[in-house]
């Protein structure tokens, strides 16, 4: 009876050390944050989420901070309401890419200023008779985004190929009571 329970004994602690060893291996296979590489210390990453000029930009150079500081990915995630894979890209990024790759920018969204040159082109007398299609092909911009400049700019939002006249006068140069 002795013998089966040192065997007992032994095949648990064998298990019991197994999954002590898978834990390490996978412990230093975890995600690292390769700060070295772009010549810079964890302080380094929380200096710029104290800095970042955008909310995601912080969020993300603390993630990152976080994790070099023995925080993992899904307990970083967890506290800040994010899933575990989009802190693990952030940190794929910085890996691949430096501070920059993982710093927020707009990509996408309503335009907020037109170029200076839309603005003129879009301005101009000889203009307001061009169809959007038209002003998109000499301005290098989409037909949709010519019209929502127009409007955005005060433009009429009609179709542009058909002008009424009356009088010699365009429609939109007569008073609105008369239309």
């Amino acid at each position: 009876m002795a013998a089966l329970s040192e065997g007992v004994e032994a095949g648990l602690l064998a298990a019991h050390l197994i999954k002590e060893i898978d834990r390490a291996v996978v412990g230093s296979a975890v995600l690292r944050v390769d700060h070295e590489r772009w010549g810079q210390r964890p302080e380094d990453l929380r200096n710029l989420a104290v800095k970042a000029p955008h909310a995601r930009s912080r969020e993300r150079f603390l993630a990152l901070y976080e994790i070099t500081q023995g925080s993992n990915a899904t307990r970083v995630a967890t506290r800040i309401g994010r899933h575990p894979q989009d802190v693990m890209k952030w940190v794929h990024r910085y890996n691949a890419g430096g501070p920059d790759a993982v710093s927020y920018r707009r990509t996408g969204g309503r335009v907020v200023a037109p170029s200076a040159a839309a603005r003129d082109l879009l301005s101009k007398p000889s203009t307001a008779s061009l169809s959007d299609r038209e002003i998109a092909r000499r301005a290098g911009l989409s037909p949709t985004t010519v019209g929502k400049l127009r409007r955005d700019l005060g433009a009429a939002a009609r179709d542009r190929s058909v002008t009424r006249r009356r009088d010699g006068r365009t429609e939109q140069d007569l008073p609105i009571a008369s239309r």
